[in-house]
C-alpha cells in the first residue's frame, strides 16, 4: 500500500472516530478538565482541576463506545478482543490524550477514560504562592534540585504527580540550561524546554530496555515517567549511580514513607537476597495528595535517609516482637506438653 492510500485510510478513520466523539468535543475543549470518564451506563464524568469530579450530563450509547474503541484500536495498530485482550491503551490523535479502554468480560459494558496532558507548566513558585506547598517545602525542593539530588515523586491517581514533575523539570532547566536531558515515558506527558533534549516514547514492555540504553545518548539527566515494575526500577538505579545525578521519576504510593517501601518492593521482584540501599541513590521523596475543593498539593517532603531510618526502626521492632512472641509460644508449647 502506497503512502497516499495509507493517508486516505487514516483520514477516513479519523473522520469516523471524531464522528462518534462529537458530543464530547465541548468537554475535550475545556482545559480545566484533566480526566474524562465514559462509564458503562454511558454517562460521562470529568475531573476538574479544582472542583474534583463533575457530571457532564452527556450520554454515549454502547454502540458508539464500541465504535470509538475499535477505531482507536485500528489507528494504533493494536488488537482488542473479548477473550485474549479486553483492554486498550493508546493516544487520541489531535488532542494527544492518553486513552484507556476496557470491554467485556472485564466489565459489563465498554468503558473509556481520557487523560489530558498538562496544558500549562506550573512553576514551583506558583505552587508556593497558591498555597499548594509551604515555603519550607518549596525551599527544600529547590535546594534538592540545585544540589542535583535524585527525587522520587509519589501520590495516588489524580494527585498531580505529572504536573509537579513538570514543575521540577522546569526548575532543573533553569539551574542547568545547557544540560542534556533524556526523558523516557510510555505516554507523552512530561514537558521540558531545555535546548538539548531527547524524549523517548516507548511501549511499557520496552521500558527496562530503554533505560538500559539511556547512557548511549550521553545525557546529563535521565528522567523516567512512572515506575511500575522491578526491572525498570533496578535499571534506573544503576543508571543514576553512574555519574548522572539530578533526576526525577514518579511512583504510586499513599505516603512519603510508603514510597520507599514500594520502591524496595519492586526491586524485590527481580533481586534475590540483599537489596541495594535505595536511600544512597534517591535522596528526596515528595508526596502529593488531592484536597477536595482545592486540587493537588504537596503533603510531605522527606529525605530518604530519614525514611530509611524509620523503616529500619519499625523492622527491628517487628523482629523484636516476633522474637518475644516466639519465646512465649515455645514456653506455652513446653507447658502444655508437660501437662
Amino acid at each position: 500500500m502506497n503512502a497516499d492510500a495509507q493517508k486516505e485510510i487514516r483520514e477516513r478513520q479519523l473522520a469516523n472516530l471524531y464522528g462518534e466523539l462529537e458530543s464530547l468535543l465541548p468537554v475535550f475543549e475545556n482545559k480545566e478538565l484533566t480526566d474524562i470518564f465514559i462509564y458503562g451506563d454511558g454517562s460521562v464524568r470529568a475531573e476538574h482541576f479544582l472542583e474534583g469530579r463533575i457530571d457532564s450530563g452527556i450520554q454515549v450509547n454502547e454502540t458508539a463506545r464500541y465504535n470509538i474503541i475499535h477505531y482507536l484500536s485500528a489507528m494504533a495498530d493494536s488488537s482488542i478482543d473479548t477473550w485474549s485482550n479486553p483492554t486498550l491503551e493508546g493516544i487520541l490523535p489531535g488532542y494527544n490524550f492518553r486513552v484507556t479502554a476496557v470491554i467485556p468480560p472485564w466489565v459489563k459494558s465498554p468503558e473509556i477514560t481520557f487523560r489530558r496532558p498538562p496544558v500549562k507548566i506550573f512553576s514551583l513558585e506558583e505552587y508556593r504562592d497558591t498555597g499548594r506547598m509551604t515555603d519550607m517545602q518549596y525551599k527544600e525542593v529547590v535546594a534538592a534540585i540545585e544540589r542535583k539530588d535524585n527525587i522520587l515523586i509519589g501520590g495516588g491517581t489524580g494527585s498531580g504527580k505529572t504536573t509537579f514533575t513538570n514543575a521540577c523539570i522546569k526548575k532543573m532547566s533553569e539551574f542547568t540550561p545547557h544540560d542534556r536531558f533524556l526523558i523516557i515515558e510510555d505516554t507523552p506527558e512530561l514537558q521540558c524546554h531545555a535546548e538539548d533534549l531527547t524524549q523517548l516514547y516507548i511501549r511499557k514492555d520496552q521500558a527496562a530496555l530503554a533505560v538500559r540504553f539511556a547512557l548511549r545518548w550521553f545525557p546529563k539527566r535521565i528522567i523516567f515517567g512512572e515506575l511500575r515494575s522491578g526491572d525498570v526500577a533496578r535499571e534506573l538505579l544503576e543508571c543514576w549511580n553512574t555519574g548522572h545525578p539530578g533526576n526525577v521519576t514518579t511512583i504510586h504510593a499513599d505516603s512519603a514513607q510508603s514510597m520507599l517501601t514500594r520502591f524496595r518492593g519492586m526491586l524485590s521482584e527481580v533481586i534475590t537476597g540483599t537489596l541495594p540501599d535505595v536511600s544512597e541513590t534517591i535522596q528526596v521523596c515528595v508526596h502529593l495528595k488531592r484536597k477536595a475543593g482545592f486540587g493537588p498539593m504537596v503533603e510531605e517532603v522527606l529525605h530518604t535517609r530519614q525514611i530509611a531510618k524509620l523503616l529500619d526502626t519499625i523492622e527491628k521492632q517487628r523482629s523484636s516482637e516476633a522474637f518475644v512472641m516466639s519465646e512465649y509460644n515455645d514456653y506455652l508449647h513446653a507447658t502444655l506438653n508437660a501437662e
